[in-house]
């Protein structure tokens, strides 16, 4: 560049074959866009020294040469590409007037700051103006600098790191060091740290491992899809005075008991973490709860909170439960209830409860329910609810209840709130029969089995069972059932589904079963025994979901044919190491669908048995195959022989860290077109095989896992 130019020019504006540079005098701001040339000129930097802004975008040089840019206030690096290194040391010390620093999209950048030669000893950097700090898509970025330093950020504010998952704060060094030097083995991280947290306005963290949101106005905390088991308890206690708590897409989360220390936390919103079986605090963690709000967790079954946490619960406002399909109760019934036992929700003004398939009641005990100021009732898509309370129930400002698409006006101060839906659930019920569907729960099903109900119910064909707290399923009641299809059970106590014995007789009610879904069955041991006359039932099945049964260690017994089924799905059943044997396999002649997920302890799908005939196997139907969030899942199964997959169509497989290949012996896919919801129809597919069969990591980068 001439240096006669006069950098007090209001605008300059240069286009090349090199770059596009942009000058304006009046903000002292330098834009320097898509320079080619591999090397931005020293002097350029020289000649507007005094800039207090300086925006790169789209250059492709590998280092930049600043001069010291004393006034500078704002920097921005953005698609820098090639970029590795940002500065010297020497040009970071000269940043005493920045106050915003942003370097997103910069696929190659290793170092904000480059190393300064010859430097032994813990370098020191210091920030004093710094308000923001941006470091967005940084995929190479793995230190603020390679060496032993500090740095100190006295005015931040705001702190985003996002996608930066190779950085952490090992080389950064807040509080690495003692103040004599010494190294501190396992360093805080940057983003917790007391010295650079403790004023933040707004702190964003989204890597691998999770996602975390924090504004400081509103004292708002957001953590999203944590791989961890538990809430972090150190982030936490960062922010002890936080009111604002939203947990979403945590599916690790089986307890959120360090809520504990939250004292002054006044909104909860619990979505999408589907491990979590219950809330569980103390009686005193949520004295000031203001707000709850529960959706999408499939995992919490039966109740969602106890008497004693109701009763904690006097500064709530609002209550929001929706799309939790295990719930059958929001209080528990503790089993010591009394009629003068009451609970009361002294400040309670909305209640909502909505699309909870499993629930019958608010509470099954008799205990006095009194909500005093409850003046907003909903309870939709509930079609289980067969009433709110069995004890005495209060609702003096309550003028009307909107139930599924109606309001229905209650009389005498809401009393006769149970009685409303007494009613709506019966027209459900008589709605349902002639869909030819029906509903049964608790002291239902008992009243079939001991005989008080007459009614024929040979037409229908869809049943579902929910809350039964026998041990096995009462296949004595089903022969009233002689037209059924399919069979739901749901929160139930079976501890296996299908027996031998007796029940034996009653096996032609069910010859008819298309489609089992077992929901929750938390003792369930095993669907059928070996030799069992019932094991018929499951020859004629096509369609098998097994969802939160914890404790089945296997599909059935090898000896058992699934030879009409064409769908598998099986999520959250904890115990099982392995799907199945391979003389099962052989059986699935019709399998077109296999669906797998969030099985922490299976380590392979099919389980090594040995002698295979003819030293293959074929799942001869088999169209789409997912494995998804399989923590321990090794490989689909280490047996060396072959398997085949001739109409095999579309592979998913994700969150498997696990798993290096996906099997090692001979492999046929000759029709996959689809993998990890990518056309793959164009690739390569014996390389495709040679990945699968050696080295799974890169094909997943390659094809990484993308949602619908």
């Amino acid at each position: 560049m001439d240096m006669q130019i006069n950098s007090d020019l209001e605008r300059i504006t240069i286009r090349d074959k090199n770059r596009e540079i942009e000058w304006q005098g009046q903000s002292k701001a330098l834009t320097i866009e898509d320079d080619q040339s591999g090397d931005i000129p020293f002097q350029l930097f020289q000649r507007f020294e005094n800039s207090r802004e300086l925006s790169l975008y789209r250059n492709e040089c590998k280092e930049i040469f600043f001069p010291n840019l004393l006034n500078l206030e704002v920097l921005t690096i953005n698609n820098c590409n090639r970029l590795m290194k940002l500065m010297t040391p020497s040009v970071a010390r000269s940043l005493a007037q920045l106050r915003e620093m942003s370097i997103e999209d910069c696929e190659a950048l290793e170092e904000i700051i480059a190393k300064e030669e010859g430097a032994n000893a813990i370098v020191n950097f210091v920030f004093p103006h710094v308000t923001s700090l941006r470091l967005e898509n940084l995929p190479e970025l793995t230190s603020f600098y390679p060496e032993r330093h500090t740095s100190k950020w006295p005015k931040l504010k705001e702190l985003v790191v996002i996608n930066c998952d190779k950085f952490t704060s090992k080389h950064m060094s807040f509080q690495e060091y003692t103040k004599e030097g010494e190294h501190i083995s396992e360093p805080k991280s940057i983003f917790l740290d007391d010295e650079i947290n403790r004023d933040l306005e707004e702190l964003e963290l989204e890597n691998k491992l999770r996602h975390i949101r924090w504004e400081s106005l509103s004292k708002y905390l957001k953590i999203a899809h944590d791989k961890s088991a538990k809430i972090p308890l150190g982030l936490l206690q960062r922010f002890e005075n936080l009111k604002e708590l939203k947990l979403y897409g945590n599916n690790q989360y089986k307890e959120i008991k360090c809520l504990l220390d939250l004292p002054n936390l006044e909104v909860l919103e619990v979505i999408e973490c589907n491990k979590l079986m219950t809330l569980e605090p103390s009686s005193t963690s949520f004295q000031n709860l203001k707000v709850l709000k529960v959706s999408d967790c499939i995992g919490l079954v039966m109740k969602l909170i106890t008497p004693s946490m109701a009763i904690s619960l006097v500064q709530l406002r609002e209550m929001s439960i929706e799309e939790c399909d295990m719930i059958t109760e929001i209080v528990e019934n503790e089993g010591d209830a009394t009629i003068s036992t009451e609970i009361v929700f002294n400040n309670l003004k909305k209640l909502s409860l909505e699309k909870l398939e499993s629930l019958t009641c608010f509470c099954p005990g008799n205990y006095s329910f009194n909500f005093p100021s409850l003046e907003d009732l909903i309870i939709r898509e509930c079609p289980n609810m067969k009433t709110f309370s069995q004890g005495i129930l209060t609702t003096p400002k309550l003028p009307k209840v909107k139930y599924d698409d109606e309001e229905k006006d209650l009389e005498n101060a809401g009393s006769e709130l149970n009685t409303t839906i007494q009613q709506a659930h019966k027209k459900k019920v008589e709605s349902d029969l002639k869909e030819l569907k029906l509903t049964l729960s608790g002291r239902d099903i008992m009243s079939i089995w001991e005989g008080e109900f007459q009614e024929s119910f040979g037409e229908v064909k869809t049943l579902e069972l929910i809350k039964d707290e026998y041990a096995n399923i009462p296949i004595q009641i089903l022969h009233k059932f002689n037209s059924l299809e399919e069979l739901i059970l749901k929160v139930s106590s079976y501890e296996e589904i299908f027996s031998s014995g007796e029940d034996e007789e009653h096996v032609e009610a069910l010859t008819k079963l298309k489609v089992l879904e077992l929901w929750g069955l938390f003792n369930l041991k095993c669907i059928s025994k070996q030799n069992s006359r019932l094991n018929s039932i499951l020859q004629n099945l096509d369609h098998l979901s097994l969802i939160h049964c914890h404790n089945l260690t296997t599909l059935s017994p090898s000896l058992v044919s699934f030879e009409n089924m064409r769908i598998l799905y099986l999520d959250y059943c904890n115990g099982m190491q392995n799907l199945m044997s391979s003389s099962i396999v052989q059986s699935l002649v019709r399998l077109e669908e296999l669906d797998i997920g969030y099985c922490e302890m299976m380590i392979e799908i099919l389980a090594n048995e040995g002698d295979i005939e003819k030293g293959e196997i074929v799942f001869e139907k088999l169209e789409k195959l997912t494995l998804y969030n399989l923590e321990s899942l090794i490989c689909f199964c280490s047996e060396n022989y072959t398997l085949k997959f001739p109409f095999l169509k579309e592979l998913n497989v994700y969150e498997c860290s696990k798993m290096k290949t996906f099997f090692g012996g001979a492999l046929s896919m000759p029709k996959l077109q689809d993998l990890n919801n990518k056309d793959c129809s164009e690739s390569d597919i014996d390389t495709i095989i040679q990945q699968l069969q050696n080295d799974c990591s890169e094909l997943w980068e390659r094809f990484p896992y993308k949602e619908d």
